[in-house]
């Protein structure tokens, strides 16, 4: 019997069992990630025809790939023959998609091109109707969107007043991909994308944060459908902090105004997208984060550490650092959010019956100062709506 969503989620009171009931996580699949706009990729990283990398929409693998005229098409990496994965790296550049199993083989656009032994079939196989299932594409800011529902609203619709930031910490999509992280949290995915939406517990948590000075002002903003952005000033270092850092670095990069300096808006931005990735704009470091759901339990997340398309070997060198020594799994932040979810989904089996409490800073979702749970419970206004929908397709999610 399935659970009623709405019994269980409201903006500001979170039943736990979202957490760790699989029928609820079904009905996410099939209402958020197989049947809804999901970020699946970077255009810059399949710049040139015949580039691909493999994808997830939810539980669904996907090939995300550039066809000879350039053009971006997102596909089910299931051979329509047995269903084995036909693009099994995680990226490469190729002209043709073929199955290990049998052979079968597919163009760029998806269309199936070669069957071994077809005589043999006689008119039982119609080439025409079993190319790799396809999914709507658009994209924004240099960032590949798609969904199996070609009557989903456009990108931009969904997207509501996120896309402006896209635009800005992606520079209308002028980066290049430095190096990936591949990660997994013993986690729901959800308590990852709630954790890059709460300022909360920056200071507290990652008490490094409060003896430099930063995240202490800022704000907190909903942005419609889900999607939300934590946004303050950009920062400099005190100059102890300066003298300090060169002194024991390794790496010795000695202008941190490339580290540090002021951008043309100012500001460092954690910038939320519903329901799957998180973009971020800190100092230095520009990188974008997959979300992929394994289960109730664990979370699988993609990070990619970017720079803009122009820096030099050095720039990117630090940027790299930077994400890596941050955000990184093991960086200073990146290590304290994953132990706190693995702490979280620790207890949430033990306890189920209780609830979550999303109301500092008010109840009403709406934009605040930064360290209300504003866009937290932006959040999950945009997930009961996306949630209220139902099937959109006649269950085309697998």
């Amino acid at each position: 019997m399935s659970i009623a969503i709405t019994e269980l989620v409201s903006p500001t009171i979170v039943d736990r069992r979202v957490y760790t009931d699989e029928d609820v996580y079904q009905q996410e699949l099939d209402r958020l990630y197989h049947n809804s706009w999901v970020f699946v990729g970077l255009a810059a990283e399949i710049p040139e025809p015949g580039d691909f990398r493999t994808s997830w929409a939810g539980e669904i693998p996907l090939i995300v790939c550039r066809d000879k005229n350039g053009e971006i098409h997102v596909l089910e990496n299931s051979c329509t023959h047995r269903g084995s994965m036909v693009a099994r790296e995680p990226r490469g550049s190729c002209s043709t998609f073929t199955c290990l199993y049998h052979q079968w083989r597919y163009g760029q656009d998806g269309r199936l091109l070669g069957v071994p032994m077809q005589k043999e079939y006689g008119e039982a196989l119609d080439k025409s109707n079993l190319g790799l299932r396809r999914a709507r594409v658009e994209q924004r800011g240099g960032m590949v969107w798609a969904s199996f529902d070609f009557d989903v609203e456009p990108l931009d619709e969904f997207l509501a007043d996120a896309g402006e930031h896209v635009d800005g910490i992606l520079r209308d999509g002028q980066v290049q991909v430095i190096g990936y992280h591949r990660f997994q949290i013993p986690g729901n995915w959800k308590l990852f994308f709630e954790n890059s939406s709460d300022a909360y517990h920056v200071m507290l948590l990652h008490k490094f944060t409060a003896a430099l000075g930063v995240f202490q002002d800022g704000e907190n903003l909903v942005l419609g459908n889900g999607h939300g952005v934590v946004s303050t000033p950009n920062f400099s270092p005190p100059e102890e902090f300066v003298k300090e850092f060169l002194s024991q670095a390794e790496f010795k990069l000695q202008d941190l105004s490339m580290m540090f300096g002021e951008r043309a808006d100012g500001t460092n931005r954690v910038l939320g997208l519903f329901p799957n990735t998180i973009v971020l704009e800190q100092w230095d470091m520009i990188n974008v984060r997959q979300i992929i759901p394994r289960g109730p339990n664990r979370t699988e997340v993609i990070g990619m550490a970017l720079g803009e398309v122009g820096d030099s070997p050095e720039k990117l060198e630090a940027r790299a650092r930077s994400y890596a020594n941050f955000h990184g799994p093991a960086g200073f932040v990146g290590r304290d959010d994953i132990e706190a979810c693995n702490a979280i989904q620790d207890a949430r089996y033990s306890n189920e019956a209780s609830e979550s409490i999303i109301k500092l800073g008010g109840v009403t979702v709406e934009s605040g100062d930064l360290n209300g749970e504003f866009s937290v419970r932006g959040f999950y206004d945009g997930y009961l709506q996306r949630m209220a929908r139902g099937t959109t397709n006649g269950g085309a999610s697998k």
